[in-house]
C-alpha cells in the first residue's frame, strides 16, 4: 500500500490509495503553507505475520509538520492493521482461554454439587466467581456467532474486514479478562466449600401463654390434633381481629420448641404476612429460617422460588405457619411444596373466604372469650385492683366492653402528647383558625376529652398523654383511607421500607405517615401529591433531603422530620409558605440550616427543635450561609418554640417579642458538646449550661418571663443570683452542679416577702455537691411548692435542713431557729432516689397537710420518716422495697400500723 503525500501551495494534500481491500480512500487538506510541491511517499510492506512502514521525502519548507503528521498516520494506522491482521490468533487464543475457564468452572460447580449434599456451601469468593464466569461465557457465545459471519466474503471476493478488525480487537479485550478470572480462580483456597449452618428446628416466639385460659387451651389442643394427623396438609384458622389467631399459632410454636409437644417435623417456619402481600418478603422470611438469606440475595428474585424450593426439600417434613394472611397466595410462587408426605401448612386469616381460595383441608373458628375468661384475662393485664366495690365493678363493665376480645383487654398504642396533637389539629384547620392561641388550646382540650368520653381516646402513660387502641387506629385508618369526601389518607408507619409501596399514593391524598419505616430517602412519588398537607417522616434513617421535592408540596401545613439523620436542611424548605408545624425534634446529626430558610416560612405557628444538635448563634457568630437567630423575628405567628442557642453574646429575641409565644425552651449551651437537654415541659423553660452567671446576663429578657429554670454542667457555689432574676417561676431544675452545699446563700428575704411566690416544683439531679436541699431558712418562703424530686445525689443527707447533724456521729449539735409546723401546705409528691447517704428527710415536726405520695428507692440509710399518728393524714401512698420498709423505726406503733395499709411494695 502506498501513502502519497503531496505539497502545494495552497496546503499539504494527503491522499491515500488503498491497495487492500478494506481501504477506500481517505483525503484531507491541512494549512500548512509550503513554498513549492513536493512529494512524499509512505511506502508499508506487509508480511504473513508483521508489516514495515517507510516515508521517502524531499526537503523543504515547513517539513517538520509533515513529518509529524507522517508519524501519527503510521502510528494509528499501524495499531489498526495489526489487530486486524491478528483477527485468526486473536480468536483462535480466546477460544481456547475460555474453554480452559469453562473447564474449571464446571469442575467447581461438580465439586460444590457433591459437597452440597454433604451440607456444605460454597465460600464467599466462589459465589461471587462463578456469576462472572458465567457473564463472560455469555459474551463469548455471541462472539462465536459473529466470528462465523465474518468468514462470509463480501461480493464473494473479499472478508468483512470491519467486523473482523472489531472481533480482534475485542478478543483481546476479553483475553484479559479470562486472564483475571484465571488468576482469581489460582487463589482460591483448598477448601472451596464449608459446613453450611443448620437451621434451628423451632424457633421460640415472644407472646402471651394460654396455659390457664380454658377455651384457647381447648383450641390449642385441637390444633395439635390436626398437625399431627397426617391425612392432613393444610388448615385454616379465622376469626375476626384481636380475636387471638396469633397468640393461638405462637402457643403451638413454643410448645414444640420446649419440648412439650413432640412433634415429626424436621423445621417450623412461622411467617407474618400481613395485609399488603409481599411474596418476595415471604420467601426472605422463610429463607432467613432455612440459612440461605443471603444465598437468594445474590440471585436473581425471578430465581427464588426454585431455591426455597430446593431449600424446603431438603428438610424433608416441614411446618409453615403462615400468620395473618388477608388474601390468597400463590404457593408455587413462593417456592413451597405442596405435595410433599409430611410437609404442612396452618394459615390465621380474618376471612373463611380465604381458607376456601387456599384449599385448606380443615378450618377452626376462634371465637370471643365469654365474660368470665374476658374478666380473668383483663384481671391478669391490669393487675391488682384496688379492694373497692365500685371500682371492681367498674372494671368488670370495661371488661364486658372488650367483647370477649383479648386483643381489645390486652393491646396498648404508643402515647402522644395532647399538646402536640391541638398543635396539629390547628394547623390542620380542624380547630377555628380564628381562634387566638389560648382559644384553640381550650377547644382541643374540650374536643379531646369528647373523644375520651367515647372511648376513642384514652389517658396516655404519661400526664397530658392519650392514646388510641389498636382496633381502633384501624379502623380509623380504614375510614380515613377510603373517604369520599377527598380528605384522604396515606398510612404506613411501622413498616420495613421493603414493605412500603405507592401503591394507593395519588393526587388527592391529603395525609401521609410514613413513620419508622426505614425509609433511607424520602420517596420520589411524594412529588405527584400536590395536595398534601401533612406529612410525616420520622424515625426514619433519612440522611438528606433533595432540593427539589418541596417545590411541589406547596400545600404543606405540618412536616415532622423528627429523629431521622438529616445532616443539613436546603433553603428550598422555605418555599412551604403554608408550614404551620415544623417538627425536627432529635435530629443529633443536624449541623446546618441554610440562611433565608426559617424566616420565609411565613405562616409557621410552631417549630420544635428538642433534643436536636443545631445550635442557633447569631449574627457575627456564625457563617453568613447560615441561619441566625434574628430570622426568628420575622416569623409574626410563631407561639412554640424549642432550640438550643450556641450564642455566648446579645441575645437579640427581646421580652416584647418573646411575650408572644405561648410557650418555648430555650437550651442555652454555647458548646455544642453538652446535648443534656432535660424532659420538654409545655412552659416558658430556659436552660442555662456552663457558664450560668454570664448567660444569665446575655438572656435577661428572656429569664424575666420564663416560667421554668434549669441549670446544669456548671460548677456555682450560689444560684440565688440567677434564679432571683425569673419573678415568674413554676419550676426548678437543678443538674450536675457540683458547687458547695450553699447554693441558696442571699436567697431569704425580709419582711416576710417570698423569693419564689410561684415555685410549685423541684427537681435536683446529680448534684454531688449539696448535703442539704432546702435551708431551714427557707422553707417558710415556698408557699407554694407541690412536689419535690430528688435523684442521684450521692452525698445528700438530709431533704429540709431544719436542725444542724454531726456527719460523724449523728448526733444534732445544734438547732436552727423554729420552722412553722405549717411549712410546705401545698406540697403533694416527694420522690427520692438513689441517695445513698440521705438519713433524715427532716428533723422538725412538720404537719404534712398536703403530702400524699412518697416515692423511696434505693436509699438504705433513710431509717425514719418523719411522720406520726397526728400529721400526713392525707397520705395515700408510700412507694419503695419491702426490705427497706420492715427495718424502718417508728416513733409507735400505732404510726406503723397506720401507714402500713398504704405502702405500696416495688420489686
Amino acid at each position: 500500500m502506498a501513502l502519497v503525500l503531496k505539497s502545494c501551495q495552497k496546503g499539504l494534500l494527503i491522499s491515500l490509495v488503498s491497495v487492500v481491500p478494506f481501504c477506500v480512500s481517505a483525503a484531507c487538506i491541512l494549512p500548512l503553507k509550503t513554498q513549492k510541491p513536493e512529494n512524499f511517499v509512505l511506502q508499508i510492506s506487509f508480511l504473513p505475520n508483521s508489516l514495515s512502514l517507510s516515508l521517502e521525502r524531499m526537503a523543504f519548507p515547513g517539513e517538520s509538520a509533515v513529518v509529524g503528521v507522517g508519524k501519527f498516520l503510521c502510528t494509528t494506522i499501524y495499531s489498526k492493521i495489526t489487530i486486524f491482521f491478528k483477527f485468526q490468533p486473536n480468536t483462535d487464543s480466546l477460544r481456547a482461554k475460555m474453554k480452559e475457564l469453562s473447564d474449571s468452572k464446571q469442575n467447581i460447580e461438580g465439586y460444590l454439587e457433591s459437597t452440597g449434599k454433604q451440607g456444605k456451601v460454597a465460600i464467599l469468593t466462589v459465589k461471587d466467581w462463578i456469576p462472572k464466569v458465567n457473564n463472560i461465557e455469555g459474551q463469548w457465545d455471541s462472539m462465536e456467532e459473529d466470528i462465523k459471519a465474518s468468514q462470509k466474503h463480501f461480493c464473494g471476493c473479499f472478508p468483512n474486514c470491519y467486523l473482523r478488525y472489531k472481533l480482534s480487537k475485542s478478543s483481546m479485550e476479553k483475553i484479559q479478562e479470562v486472564k483475571e478470572l484465571m488468576d482469581t480462580r489460582a487463589n482460591f483456597p483448598e477448601e472451596l466449600a464449608v459446613p453450611n449452618p443448620q437451621p434451628e428446628s423451632v424457633q421460640e416466639m415472644p407472646g402471651p401463654s394460654i396455659v390457664d385460659q380454658k377455651a384457647a387451651s381447648e383450641l390449642l389442643d385441637r390444633l395439635k390434633e390436626l398437625v399431627l394427623n397426617d391425612e392432613i396438609r393444610k388448615i385454616g384458622i379465622w376469626g375476626m381481629g384481636g380475636v387471638g389467631k396469633t397468640t393461638l399459632v405462637s402457643n403451638l410454636n413454643n410448645i414444640m420448641a420446649d419440648g412439650s409437644l413432640a412433634h415429626p417435623f424436621d423445621i417450623i417456619i412461622l411467617v407474618t404476612v400481613s395485609s399488603i402481600l409481599d411474596l418476595h418478603g415471604i420467601q426472605l422470611q422463610i429463607a432467613s429460617r432455612l440459612k440461605i438469606k443471603e444465598v437468594l440475595e445474590n440471585e436473581r428474585k425471578e430465581s427464588w422460588a426454585a431455591l426455597l424450593f430446593q431449600g424446603l426439600k431438603k428438610q424433608k417434613k416441614f411446618l409453615l405457619i403462615l400468620d395473618d394472611v388477608w388474601e390468597k397466595i400463590d404457593l408455587d410462587k413462593v417456592g413451597i411444596p405442596q405435595s410433599l408426605l409430611g410437609c404442612k401448612i396452618v394459615l390465621t386469616t380474618r376471612s373463611l373466604d380465604v381458607c376456601y381460595q387456599m384449599k385448606t383441608d380443615k378450618n377452626i373458628q376462634v371465637n370471643t372469650l365469654n365474660d368470665e375468661a374476658g374478666w380473668k384475662l383483663f384481671s391478669e393485664h391490669v393487675g391488682e385492683l384496688p379492694d373497692v366495690e365500685e371500682i371492681k365493678s367498674l372494671a368488670r363493665e370495661v371488661a364486658k366492653e372488650c367483647k370477649g376480645l383479648p386483643l381489645a383487654i390486652k393491646v396498648v398504642d404508643f402515647s402522644i402528647e395532647e399538646n402536640e396533637l391541638i398543635r396539629c389539629w390547628r394547623a390542620e384547620g380542624l380547630i377555628d383558625e380564628s381562634l387566638n392561641i389560648e382559644e384553640s388550646l381550650e377547644s382541643g382540650v374540650d374536643l379531646i376529652e369528647k373523644l375520651k368520653h367515647s372511648c376513642l381516646l384514652e389517658p396516655g402513660q404519661g400526664k397530658g398523654t392519650v392514646k388510641m387502641h389498636d382496633i381502633v387506629r384501624d379502623v380509623a385508618i380504614w375510614i380515613a383511607s377510603s373517604s369520599e369526601d377527598g380528605n384522604k389518607f396515606f398510612v404506613q408507619s411501622n413498616m420495613s421500607w421493603s414493605k412500603i409501596t405507592k401503591e394507593g399514593m395519588h393526587e388527592s391524598i391529603n395525609r401521609a405517615s410514613f413513620v419508622g419505616g426505614g425509609l433511607s430517602e424520602i420517596p420520589t412519588f411524594l412529588e405527584t401529591c400536590s395536595s398534601l398537607s401533612t406529612l410525616f417522616l420520622q424515625k426514619n434513617p433519612l440522611n438528606k433531603i433533595p432540593k427539589d421535592i418541596f417545590l411541589s408540596l406547596k400545600a404543606l401545613r405540618v412536616l415532622n422530620l423528627s429523629g431521622t439523620k438529616i445532616k443539613s436542611l436546603p433553603k428550598e424548605v422555605g418555599e412551604l409558605n403554608n408550614l404551620r408545624v415544623l417538627q425536627l425534634s432529635e435530629m443529633r446529626e443536624l449541623q446546618r440550616i441554610e440562611a433565608q430558610t426559617i424566616s420565609r416560612l411565613s405562616r409557621l405557628e410552631v417549630l420544635d427543635m428538642y433534643q436536636s444538635s443545631y445550635g442557633w448563634g447569631v449574627k457575627g457568630e456564625v457563617d453568613e450561609e447560615s441561619v441566625t437567630l434574628e430570622e426568628l423575628l420575622h416569623l409574626e405567628y410563631l407561639y412554640y418554640l424549642r432550640i438550643m442557642v450556641s450564642s455566648t453574646g446579645y441575645f437579640p429575641l427581646d421580652s416584647t417579642w418573646l411575650k408572644r409565644l405561648k410557650s418555648f425552651h430555650f437550651y442555652m449551651a454555647p458548646s455544642k458538646y453538652r446535648t443534656t437537654w432535660l424532659e420538654r415541659v409545655d412552659e416558658r423553660m430556659v436552660d442555662l449550661s456552663g457558664d450560668v452567671e454570664h448567660l444569665a446576663k446575655c438572656a435577661e429578657g428572656m429569664l424575666n418571663i420564663a416560667t421554668c429554670l434549669s441549670i446544669s454542667d456548671c460548677s456555682v457555689n450560689r444560684i440565688g443570683e440567677v434564679a432571683k432574676s425569673v419573678p415568674n417561676l413554676k419550676e426548678l431544675i437543678l443538674f450536675q452542679i457540683e458547687g458547695s452545699d450553699n447554693i441558696w446563700e442571699g436567697m431569704v428575704k425580709s419582711g416576710g416577702r417570698s423569693s419564689f411566690p410561684k415555685l410549685q416544683k423541684i427537681r435536683v439531679l446529680a448534684c454531688n455537691g449539696l448535703k442539704s436541699l432546702i435551708p431551714h431558712d427557707l422553707l417558710e418562703q415556698l408557699h407554694n411548692l407541690e412536689e419535690i424530686q430528688v435523684y442521684y445525689c450521692s452525698n445528700m443527707k438530709e431533704i429540709f435542713g431544719a436542725k444542724v447533724v454531726d456527719e460523724n456521729t449523728s448526733e444534732i449539735v445544734a438547732t436552727c431557729s423554729a420552722v412553722d409546723s405549717n411549712a410546705l401546705p401545698h406540697l403533694r409528691v416527694l420522690n427520692l432516689y438513689n441517695l445513698p447517704e440521705l438519713r433524715y428527710i427532716c428533723q422538725e415536726a412538720f404537719s404534712w397537710p398536703s403530702l400524699e405520695i412518697v416515692y423511696v428507692r434505693r436509699c438504705p440509710n433513710l431509717r425514719r420518716l418523719p411522720f406520726s399518728a397526728g400529721n400526713a393524714k392525707k397520705i395515700r401512698g408510700i412507694w419503695g422495697r419491702e426490705e427497706w420498709w420492715n427495718e424502718l423505726e417508728w416513733e409507735d406503733e400505732e404510726t406503723r400500723l397506720n401507714l402500713q395499709k398504704h405502702f405500696k411494695r416495688r420489686k
